[in-house]
């Protein structure tokens, strides 16, 4: 999607929505013949089915910069098929972008999006958005916030365009998970500071494996800012024994576009779209047989897909079916585990508060005698919990409450208490506790819900 001046950029989920993963190449070509190179890259770009990426000439001791979204799991192949069709390219150094921590387009990345409509679009109709022959389907998408208009370049006072630079940030010491993140917060900072007093524009910070661990991208009316910029950000990296390198970007005329690639778009033709967006692992494995895929995907197909859950429950229902896809019990229990966790720890908190609001607080002993608990103090389980909360709805004259809270929770009872007493062995039955556990979830979202209306009142 692109116009002379504009392009149209989706928002980093859509490309995730659709299996892709950000990569930068660095490549070096002898002899270096920027036209030509250029355009042997976007011959083999095309031949690819690839069309969301940007061309960058750079200073240095490489010359360009690519940047570009592959279908995930294809960048090491990527490398070696640009080497092998382009021999004047005789180095090529990969990053691949684990998150997108800060973006001038995006934010930071917390706003949300219209998940519901990203997850019902086809690709058929994500074609249709990225060649502007569906207004209804654009507009939908803009409003929300699949996609943005940008300017392709933005220019200072005297009419220039702005410098574009990147910045790797790599450690002469190993790092763990929590000092990256504390040294990209405080990078951040510097970068949103500098940004309000318009030393430089249009940032992004990635996390990442391959040249670097960290890489900036920016821009700035003034080639002096680049030098304030590694002055700022040195004493965030100093201990760690970082180091940063600076790549100028050489050409104005940047080439830039940010399609979903025909590529991932045919491999995805080959998924089962509703599965996909449930569990991407299921399509992704190389070692698991026809026939375990077939059993997933089918279940799947038939007891999850016309259910609606939440994200927490979709997403501990995401890690049991990669734990049946591997054969992992432990990834099944824990994800049993943290959901049945979860769930009493919401029921215990507002049981009393529940009962009171729906009954009066008059009725709590009856209410707990009725379900044969003797004491209001005892330790509840899950179970117990579930019967509480169903003995209440019955008693309830409020006829709007669903009536499928009020009993059937004692599969699900025995499959926590299984869970908890180590009973779950091998994965055979994993239909059984599945079967059981989803339609928990979904009962559950249900009595949240109920229970947060009455609250709220």
């Amino acid at each position: 999607m692109k116009t002379e001046s504009k392009v149209s950029v989706w928002h980093p989920k859509v490309h995730f929505r659709f299996q892709e993963t950000l990569c930068f190449f660095l490549l070096r070509a002898r002899p270096f013949e920027k036209e030509v190179l250029f355009k042997k890259l976007q011959e083999f770009l095309s031949s690819m089915g690839l069309t969301g990426y940007q061309i960058y000439q750079i200073f240095g001791s490489y010359d360009v910069l690519l940047r570009i979204w592959l279908p995930v799991g294809e960048d090491r192949q990527f490398a070696e098929d640009l080497q092998d069709k382009i021999s004047e390219v005789h180095h090529c150094n990969p990053f691949t972008s684990c998150w997108l921590h800060k973006c001038w387009v995006w934010g930071d990345m917390t706003k949300p999006i219209d998940q519901k409509f990203l997850d019902s679009l086809s690709l058929d109709e994500i074609r249709k958005i990225q060649t502007k022959i569906d207004n209804k389907l654009m507009e939908a998408a803009l409003q929300g916030g699949l996609f943005r208009d940008i300017e392709k370049d933005i220019k200072n006072e005297n009419g220039q365009p702005f410098i574009k630079f990147f910045v790797t940030i790599d450690f002469g010491l190993a790092i763990d998970t929590e000092q990256l993140r504390i040294t990209v917060t405080e990078i951040n900072k510097v970068v949103s500071s500098l940004q309000e007093e318009h030393v430089i524009e249009r940032s992004v910070v990635y996390t990442g494996v391959g040249f670097a661990m960290i890489l900036m991208k920016s821009e700035t009316a003034e080639f002096y800012n680049i030098e304030k910029v590694i002055q700022e950000v040195s004493p965030h990296i100093k201990l760690l024994k970082g180091t940063t390198l600076t790549h100028i970007v050489a050409n104005k005329d940047t080439i830039h576009y940010d399609d979903i690639s025909e590529r991932a778009l045919q491999k995805m033709e080959t998924k089962d779209q509703a599965v996909n967006a449930i569990v991407p692992e299921l399509y992704e494995s190389r070692d698991l047989s026809s026939k375990k895929k077939d059993e997933v995907e089918s279940w799947i197909k038939s007891n999850v897909v016309t259910r609606e859950l939440s994200k927490n429950h979709k997403d501990y229902l995401h890690d049991v079916l990669v734990g049946v896809i591997f054969s992992n019990t432990t990834d099944v229990l824990d994800g049993f585990f943290h959901a049945f966790i979860m769930a009493e720890r919401y029921l215990r908190d507002n049981k009393d508060k529940f009962i009171g609001r729906t009954l009066g607080n008059a009725q709590l002993n009856s209410v707990y005698t009725a379900v044969g608990i003797a004491s209001r103090n005892k330790a509840l389980s899950l179970g117990d919990l579930l019967a509480l909360y169903g003995k209440t709805l019955e008693k309830s004259e409020n006829l709007h409450f669903p009536q499928v809270l009020i009993g059937g929770w004692q599969d699900v009872a025995e499959l926590r208490n299984d869970v908890a007493h180590g009973k779950i062995g091998r994965l055979t039955g994993w239909r059984a506790y599945l079967d059981v556990f989803v339609d928990f979830l979904e009962r559950f979202d249900k009595l949240q819900k109920v229970v947060e209306n009455v609250l709220e009142k």
